[in-house]
């Protein structure tokens, strides 16, 4: 069975270095390539800095425009001065979903301990799922299966399917 097969997801890579073309982003190929494996469609895939304006701008944007089932967003959600993920999306969401956030760090901190200190966290704006994954390469990938089952249910009850 794949889990995204009725889904439809926008990527949004949030990095200073990754919009102005010094890193490549790995994190966001990574998200690719789970949401096409699990049959999901990805409407939109877009880089943006760690400006909270421009990460606000952007999840509204794509909320009223594609009305995506999820949003996964990948960086900023670590402890630098840079990192503003979680400050900009927590004003918007309808509904927060701390679990999501808690299953990221759990999983995150088999393989590195140093996991607990992401400020993961996910909620519902707009009838949209919205999961913050750290921009760590290594923490999407092992976060892939955890998230393939919770979003498929989380979006059944938010969208009614």
């Amino acid at each position: 069975k794949k889990f995204f097969s009725q889904l439809s997801f926008c990527i949004i890579t949030i990095s200073d270095r990754v919009s102005n073309n010094y890193y490549r982003d790995y994190s966001g190929i990574i998200l690719k390539k789970i949401i096409l494996d699990e049959g999901g469609k990805i409407f939109v895939y877009v880089v943006v800095p760690d400006i909270i304006i421009s990460i606000i701008n952007v999840v509204k944007f794509i909320s009223k425009v594609y009305c995506p089932s999820v949003i996964f967003t990948s960086g900023g959600t670590g402890l630098s001065e840079f990192d503003v993920t979680p400050d900009s999306l927590s004003c918007l969401f309808d509904k927060c979903i701390p679990g999501i956030g808690e299953l990221l760090r759990s999983v995150g901190s088999k393989h590195n301990i140093n996991s607990w200190l992401s400020r993961n966290l996910s909620g519902i704006y707009n009838k949209t799922l919205i999961v913050t994954l750290p921009g760590s390469p290594n923490a999407v990938r092992e976060s892939g299966f955890y998230l393939k089952k919770i979003v498929f249910h989380a979006v059944n009850i938010i969208k009614r399917l």
